[in-house]
């Protein structure tokens, strides 16, 4: 299916307009103009629904991060928490550029599989001006990746050789679905936020 231009959007709201406009003369005349207006909401909703219907989230494919150092953080999580590097290759410059949006974006990224969810990781070679993000939990946009784990303290542990230390201890649980585990917040050197559960006895 060819893109659809200005001129192609145009002409697809003036015939909705158009349809729309002798629905309402038609049905006005045989319904009514409370019913009509009824018949139209109705129909604005079915519709709607059929739009959101044309296509479905298949499954969720990866989880991505920009890192500084990109040995250190496929270390971390193969090394560290014992995932799997399934990928790590250089990206074609204009391609990344045009997805992007960021002029000159060389990188390289790495895919490594843990259980049942993939990360990307990626280190950018280029452009020169870039900056660092370093966000609080309370700030908007924040956000963070947690993992299941049978032993909290195991893996807080396995995490500091690898520069990812805890904020603070692990924490009770006490509400909601991962009720009665423990919780705690850790940073990597690059300030991304690692969140490890400690699943509740069963």
């Amino acid at each position: 299916m060819r893109p659809v231009g200005q001129e192609g959007r145009r002409t697809a709201r003036f015939l909705l307009k158009t349809c729309i406009t002798r629905l309402y003369e038609s049905l006005s005349t045989l319904l009514g103009i409370t019913q009509t207006v009824e018949v139209l909401g109705l129909l604005a909703i079915e519709i709607g629904e059929m739009a959101m219907a044309a296509f479905k989230v298949l499954a969720t494919n990866h989880t991505s991060f920009t890192v500084s150092d990109l040995d250190r953080t496929v270390g971390f999580f193969v090394d560290g928490l014992g995932f799997e590097l399934i990928s790590r290759a250089p990206r074609d410059v204009a391609i990344v550029s045009r997805i992007t949006g960021v002029a000159g974006a060389d990188i390289d990224v790495a895919y490594v599989q843990g259980p049942g969810h993939r990360l990307e990781l990626i280190q950018y070679r280029a452009p020169d001006q870039r900056g660092r993000v370093r966000s609080l939990p309370c700030d908007t946009g924040f956000a963070h990746i947690a993992f299941d784990v049978d032993d909290i303290d195991a893996a807080i542990a396995a995490s500091k050789p690898h520069g990812v230390v805890p904020i603070g201890a692990p924490v009770a649980i006490d509400k909601g679905p991962n009720k009665g585990g423990r919780v705690a917040y850790l940073r990597d050197p690059d300030d991304v936020t690692i969140e490890f559960i400690e699943t509740p006895p069963q």
